[in-house]
């Protein structure tokens, strides 16, 4: 199996699974989606899942992990979160986002072992 590359022609077109690519993953346009979700189905989505782990998520730092273009960090810190920031592979997704600048491009296990234990909420 050949590895697939996260890079423009995956996320714009023109490399399998999705050779159309994501090219409906935007922000920037009159009827936005988000994969096939309306733009507010995303950020209602995305604050239903902040408000389940809001409790738990006070005094730690929220990683995300695959953050791709940013949208969970983007409505994550218009949600009140301290500190949020992101990791993923591909630096052409990186390089569109908006937050680009709290997402560290690379793998998790090698940001993760820059922290201890205990420094993020990994769920019960």
């Amino acid at each position: 199996m050949t590895p697939i590359a996260y890079n423009q022609s995956y996320f714009d077109g023109g490399t399998e699974p999705h050779p159309a690519g994501y090219t409906d993953y935007e922000r920037n346009t009159n009827k936005v989606y988000v994969g096939e979700l309306l733009l507010e189905e995303t950020q209602a989505f995305h604050h239903k899942i902040y408000a389940h782990f809001q409790s738990k998520l006070e005094g730690k730092d929220v990683l995300e992990v695959g953050s791709a273009k940013g949208f969970l960090i983007e409505d994550f810190s218009t949600f009140g979160v301290g500190s949020i920031f992101g990791v993923d592979v591909s630096s052409y997704a990186v390089g569109q986002s908006s937050v680009s600048a709290l997402i560290t491009i690379g793998d998790a296990l090698s940001v993760l072992q820059t922290y201890d234990d205990n420094h993020f909420y990994r769920g019960d």
